[in-house]
Parts: structure tokens; sequence; C-alpha cells
């Protein structure tokens, strides 16, 4: 990616991924930034990547919860429906299990009051229990990962 980042009328940063990370391909592209992060830097062009996406995410979902998103039941699309946003992008530590998933954000929407919404919940789970306690509160009886695991609902999220 190449060019100037704005936000409002502030310049963020000036993106040349290949350019500042000297490679081209899969080596120079945004994701490296998540694999350099070093907590004794400033990582300014992660910090970058990571505020574009998240002002594209709030886009969207603002999209979804304006008044041209209403559903039958007079609430938006928004509220009505199941959505989960998160990223693979932690600290760059994947050589570490503990650690990998360190710093990963994960959102998920109300589902017309199945879930909870508007707190932070460290609910002490792996992602796919907190995956599949969503499709058990949406009535789907399929489940994520292998078969042979066992369900392991996560409660701290359900209404």
């Amino acid at each position: 990616m190449t060019g100037d980042y704005r936000y409002g009328d502030r310049k963020i940063w000036n993106f040349d991924d290949a350019g500042q990370q000297n490679a081209g391909g899969d080596k120079g592209c945004s994701h490296e930034w998540w694999h350099k992060f070093n907590e004794k830097r400033k990582n300014e062009a992660l910090r970058a990547h990571a505020h574009m996406k998240m002002r594209e995410v709030a886009y969207f979902l603002g999209r979804l919860d304006d008044s041209n998103s209403r559903d039958p039941n007079g609430r938006t699309i928004l509220d009505n429906a199941m959505i989960t946003i998160s990223t693979e992008s932690g600290d760059g530590r994947h050589n570490d299990p503990k650690r990998e998933l360190s710093g990963v954000f994960h959102a998920i929407t109300g589902a017309n009051g199945r879930f909870k919404t508007g707190e932070i919940l460290d609910v002490g789970a792996e992602g796919l229990d907190v995956y599949n306690t969503m499709l058990a509160g949406m009535g789907v009886a399929d489940r994520m990962g292998p078969e042979n695991r066992p369900m392991r609902a996560v409660d701290k999220i359900r209404r």
C-alpha cells in the first residue's frame, strides 16, 4: 500500500509498506508490521495500519446501524445480526503459544439481545469456545473445530 493516510484534516501516515520494509510480495505487505512489533519502539506503521482498519470497521458498522438499515422489527441490521470482528494481528510472537493471541481484538454484536455488548470481558476461554457459544446462541447445531472436541460453553458472553 502506498500513499498518504488522512483522518479528518490530519495526516496520520505515509504508507509505503514495500519501500519501508525494503521487500516486495508478501514480505512487503502491511501484515509484516505485526511481526516486527517491539514493545520498546513506537511501532508507527503498525499503529497507522491498525487505525485505518478500525476506521473502516467503524464505517461499516455505522452503515449497518443507520436509519436505512432497519429490519421489519424496527431494529437495525446491526442490532439483529450476529457479527464477530476479530483479527489475527496480535503482537507477532507466533513462536510462543502462550503469547500468540495476546493483544488480539475480538468483538461481537448483541444478536437481538442474545449476547452482552458494551463492555470488555476477559472470558478466560479459547476463541473456538466463544465462537461455538455464539453459534449455539443462534440455534445452529453445527460446531467449529474437531468433532471429538467437547463443547465448552462460555456463559460470560450470554445475556
